[in-house]
């Protein structure tokens, strides 16, 4: 058993618990790690049964600074100008940007796994759109 704590927070009562389980056995040949972070987005690394690394690729956050800052420095000139409609719509356009952003590392992220051989549990059907 692990641990457990009971704490209030804005208007509400929260009660966390911790426990320990123990991890299941693979029989894959390959494992892959996936580290999310702020400057290096993701880092995706690809080992074999006995410990060596095979792949490692790093997608870092340059692109995303850019889109927030780009965006950011657009609603305060107009938030300057007072034209909330269109701060409202460059904000529309920032999301579905930075989604988009993710979905194209997420998407590499797959192929990645697809593509070095068997890791984790991936559907048939996932390997066979597997796009190198």
């Amino acid at each position: 058993m692990g641990k457990a704590s009971l704490f209030y927070k804005k208007g509400k009562w929260y009660f966390a618990v911790t426990i320990k389980i123990e991890a299941k056995k693979t029989t894959n040949s390959n494992l892959m790690g996936v580290d999310i972070g702020l400057r290096q987005l993701a880092v995706a690394s690809v080992k074999n049964p006995h410990g060596k690394e095979i792949n490692r690729q790093f997608y870092n956050g340059k692109q995303a600074g850019f889109i927030r800052k780009k965006y950011r420095m657009l609603r305060k000139k107009l938030g300057q100008s007072k034209k909330i409609k269109a701060i409202k719509n460059i904000n529309d356009k920032e999301q579905r940007r930075m989604t988009d952003l993710n979905h194209k590392i997420s998407r590499q992220l797959i192929n990645l796994l697809c593509c070095d051989g068997p890791v984790g549990q991936v559907s048939a059907a996932r390997r066979k759109k597997c796009r190198a």
